[in-house]
């Protein structure tokens, strides 16, 4: 009798926990902070400038347009592309600015694509931007980072109308991976790469350039005149000292700030024809290797030995002369090619100690693979000294190694 009676509250008991495990999953399963999508502002892409008059942050933020999308051909406040609109904000504070945006819905930067810094907010430091990027939980920090040069406003590049792409942002986004895939002139670099440089010893951050390409008065459009049709130069870096802008690399320059990185996808060279030195070769570089190598010499001096690796494919030229695998046209090529690459790293290498600022990472590769010198015989201590005069020898090992789907030119001599 006790059993059945035991047994009868057990399975009561299962039965009541069942139900509250059936409630709690239909009506407590994580609504009680929902947010419906049609009270968010998502925003697609961001910049930040600073008014050393007024020492106020502004945020500039790009947001989709569904009534512009669906029927206003001339977009929305005053002359936007369609499909976006653009709102700014100011404060004394980056954080600050960003909760003054005159937004009517909640403001969202978990699809954030582009961040744009002005190049006076880029001067005046960029860390307290830094710090509240870092600490807001929606922040993307896969989001790629670009400094806006020159006086340009933020407000009207985001306006900007460009050739087959209603979206600056997606337009700007699919432009970086092309160039970064194709050219090697702009570096790959998310905002967690430059925190990453930001805050490791021994590493400057370096962030690529964008800027608009020329227009005329024609190219004004909107009623206020702050939108404009034009292309996106995207090409070359600036260079960081801490959170500070310091100075620029242009596109030649970038290119071997990749080769000494080691970060160079793909890249393209021009060499004059060994055969006529009038006609002009374009090599594609298709595979690298980059080896960098601390040294203390005998006499306690620091260097670095650099040795690079690279095959190019010939992608045109116009010299008149039939490509061979072996022999002197071949070698010729190869000693061309590889001075192409050691006169660009050397370029970068100049323009690095000419400031004193080793956004190179050389300073990273004694902190991390000669530690006990770097210590104890005062390297650390010493190095903006040292790279000052550090000399960095090159060992360059560049070979053309296919001509494409033909061997002969298809010019006539």
């Amino acid at each position: 009798m006790k059993l059945c009676m035991f047994k009868d509250i057990y399975l009561y008991l299962i039965m009541i926990i069942m139900i509250i495990s059936v409630f709690a999953i239909f009506y407590g399963a994580g609504c009680w902070d929902r947010r419906e999508p049609e009270d968010s502002a998502f925003v697609l892409a961001m910049g930040f400038d600073y008014d050393e008059d007024e020492e106020l942050y502004e945020i500039i933020v790009q947001i989709p347009d569904p009534q512009g999308a669906a029927g206003d051909p001339g977009g929305a406040m005053g002359g936007e592309s369609p499909g976006v609109k653009v709102a700014s904000g100011k404060g004394v504070t980056p954080f600050k600015a960003a909760r003054n945006l005159p937004a009517t819905r909640d403001v969202f930067f978990g699809q954030n694509k582009i961040v744009i810094f002005s190049e006076a907010a880029a001067k005046n430091g960029l860390g307290s931007i830094y710090d509240f990027l870092a600490r807001e939980r929606q922040a993307r920090l896969v989001a790629t980072p670009v400094i806006l040069k020159g006086e340009e406003s933020i407000t009207q590049f985001l306006r900007t109308e460009v050739p087959l792409d209603e979206v600056l942002a997606d337009a700007l986004e699919r432009q970086f991976s092309l160039i970064i895939e194709q050219r090697g002139i702009f570096p790959q670099k998310s905002l967690i790469d430059i925190f990453d440089m930001y805050t490791i010893v021994g590493k400057e951050p370096v962030m690529g350039k964008v800027k608009l390409g020329e227009q005329t008065e024609e190219d004004m459009i909107g009623e206020d005149k702050e939108a404009v049709k034009a292309s996106i130069e995207i090409e070359g870096s600036g260079f960081f000292e801490g959170d500070s802008l310091k100075g620029w690399l242009d596109p030649d320059q970038t290119e071997g700030y990749l080769w000494l990185r080691g970060d160079l996808l793909r890249g393209l060279t021009v060499i004059k024809c060994p055969v006529h030195d009038e006609h002009p070769i374009s090599i594609e570089v298709l595979n690298t290797d980059v080896n960098k190598i601390p040294v203390i010499t005998e006499e306690g001096e620091a260097e670095v030995h650099l040795e690079v690796k690279a095959d190019g494919r010939i992608q045109q030229q116009n010299c008149p002369a039939t490509y061979e695998r072996h022999g002197e046209l071949s070698e010729a090529l190869d000693r061309r090619f590889a001075t192409v690459i050691e006169n660009n790293i050397k370029e970068t290498i100049e323009v690095a100690q000419e400031k004193n600022v080793d956004f190179l990472g050389f300073g990273n590769l004694f902190y991390r693979k000669k530690y006990n010198e770097w210590t104890e015989e005062d390297i650390g201590e010493n190095w903006e000294e040292i790279f000052e005069d550090l000399t960095v020898k090159t060992d360059i090992d560049a070979n053309v190694r296919r001509a494409g789907l033909i061997q002969a030119p298809i010019i006539r001599e």
